[in-house]
């Protein structure tokens, strides 16, 4: 699935002792999935949120609606910058991050908080889901990693060094090294940085 744009890269394919990869896009899909419901009534949560994203159109919208069949009704929707909120089952549901929560006067529980901080070092996507007065709990997205990543990456590393670079913060490293035999992994590296990353490497 690589586009080639020079032949001249097969050349210099012998002499490559370093292979590099980008997390996002590559190992992973870039597509997200709901990875962990963290609540009391984790059914109740994954329903109300999809049915509150059910006509917002972007990654996080389409994973939580994805994850539930036959969403519930909702309606008076509105959007905002940081989430989104509707009338789900008489109760005004509110998805999206904390500051947005509470600007609606929600409470956010410090348990919540927490495991939202540790969701986020971890590279995983908090959302917040509320009603009631308070956040009632919390959806954490996940990438879909590709199924091939991980044999790819133990076939290369057969002859290679190989690197994974990830905009995740630390946290992240230790769930990709779980799952992939990588020599090395950076995290934190924002997108400006990946290529000096690659020119220290060389």
């Amino acid at each position: 699935g690589i586009v080639v744009v020079s032949e001249a890269v097969f050349e210099a394919v012998p002499e490559v002792d370093v292979v590099v990869f980008d997390k996002t896009g590559t190992l992973t899909t870039g597509e997200m999935r709901v990875a962990e419901v963290v609540g009391d009534d984790p059914e109740t949560l994954r329903r109300r949120a999809a049915a509150v994203e059910s006509r917002a159109n972007h990654p996080v919208a389409t994973a939580i609606t994805d994850a539930v069949e036959n969403p519930p009704g909702a309606a008076d929707f509105e959007g905002h910058a940081t989430g989104v909120s509707a009338v789900v089952d008489g109760d005004r549901v509110t998805v999206g991050r904390a500051d947005l929560l509470r600007s609606e006067g929600l409470g956010v529980p410090d348990e919540l908080d927490r495991r939202a901080t540790e969701a986020a070092d971890a590279g995983q996507r908090p959302v917040f889901v509320g009603w009631d007065g308070r956040a009632q709990g919390l959806l954490l997205l996940g990438e879909r990693e590709r199924p091939e990543a991980a044999e790819v990456v133990a076939d290369l590393s057969a002859e290679h060094e190989v690197v994974v670079l990830t905009g995740d913060e630390s946290g992240a490293v230790e769930r990709i090294e779980d799952r992939i035999d990588a020599d090395e992994v950076f995290a934190g590296v924002p997108p400006e940085a990946k290529a000096e990353t690659v020119e220290r490497l060389r």
